[in-house]
């Protein structure tokens, strides 16, 4: 029923830096670039917005929400102290992130990945970015919740809806691992740039449709 992880990998993980539109011109301290998301990230953990309890449920899961809850220097020393790497920008911390979570370090790039999430327009590729390192974890019911967060703050990135049915087909919610694997591959087709995330959409459907 599951395509190999190493056909459809390439399709769960984070979108690129240049596909997140960051277009700020910030040029601040680390440490202020960070702090001043970490304290957007504590604030929206109390907020009542849609993908709180998702993201929160995952950050308990993965071991993140312990230090968010203490206070900035104890989470930089878990997350960035071993970093040569000075960062400016969100752009910056995001890119880190990528590179974590491309050297299977899902953890700490969580950490990283959850502060732009408290970015509110860059909320939904945090989310898939997130579900991608939930799914990478085997934490299924993270990753269909995350990936379903980010379609709600746009549902026009057919890798959100890709996500989604994955970890339905891993939670054998064949139903639901149908609609999203459809919704993809539909999406998918309205641009050439996708066609990755298409090919791996059908294929999962195909591979549905003969089980």
């Amino acid at each position: 029923m599951f395509q190999d992880l190493d056909e459809i990998g390439a399709c769960l993980v984070p979108l690129f830096p240049k596909d997140m539109d960051f277009n700020e011109v910030d040029d601040l301290d680390e440490g202020d670039v960070v702090h001043r998301l970490f304290r957007q990230l504590k604030e929206a953990r109390g907020s009542r917005a849609e993908n709180a309890g998702p993201l929160e449920i995952y950050l308990q899961e993965c071991g993140v929400s312990r230090l968010i809850d203490g206070d900035f220097q104890s989470f930089c020393d878990a997350n960035y102290a071993s970093s040569e790497v000075k960062v400016t920008s969100p752009r910056g911390i995001y890119e880190r992130a990528v590179a974590l979570f491309s050297q299977e370090e899902y953890t700490q790039a969580v950490g990283f990945f959850c502060l732009i999430a408290s970015l509110h327009e860059k909320a939904a590729g945090s989310l898939i970015a997130l579900s991608a390192c939930a799914s990478r974890q085997a934490l299924y019911k993270s990753g269909y919740n995350l990936a379903i967060a980010s379609i709600k703050a746009d549902d026009k990135h057919p890798r959100s809806h890709l996500l989604a049915g994955y970890c339905a087909l891993r939670l054998n919610d064949l139903r639901s691992a149908k609609r999203y694997l459809a919704l993809a591959s539909r999406l998918a087709r309205r641009d050439p740039m996708f066609r990755p995330e298409q090919r791996a959409a059908q294929q999962q459907l195909l591979s549905l449709q003969f089980s």
